[in-house]
This record gives structure tokens, C-alpha cells and sequence, in this order.
């Protein structure tokens, strides 16, 4: 699957809440560490879909879930 199909997963998915999350390595040279901070929620697919749009186009080096 591409990246594309993933976000379309998440926003047809049976669930009502769909978040937006992005994620990114935080670390020293010898620690890392992974994080994950919500950026969106909503329960209207269509404004999910139009904000990941948007954050898409605005950070495109992001990893946006």
C-alpha cells in the first residue's frame, strides 16, 4: 500500500473520531526517542480530509497519520 491508501484507510475506517497525527524522532546522538502529537480531531471526514490535505501541502517533509 502507498502512503495515499493508508490516509484513506484512516478516513473511510467504521470509526466516528478521526485524528490527524504526526510523527517524528526526538533525540541525542546515543537516545532516540519516537513521538506522536495529535494535530487534528474531528468527527467530519470531509474537514479531516481537507486538513490533512492542507498540513500535507504545508509541511511535506512531515510524517502526517
Amino acid at each position: 500500500m502507498e502512503y495515499k491508501d493508508y490516509i484513506k484507510q484512516g478516513l473511510n475506517g467504521n470509526a466516528p473520531l478521526k485524528l490527524i497525527l504526526c510523527g517524528n524522532i526526538q533525540g541525542t546522538e546515543n537516545d532516540k526517542v519516537g513521538v506522536v502529537s495529535v494535530v487534528y480531531a474531528t468527527n467530519d471526514k470531509d474537514l479531516a480530509e481537507q486538513k490533512m490535505n492542507e498540513l500535507i501541502a504545508a509541511n511535506p517533509n512531515n510524517l502526517l497519520m
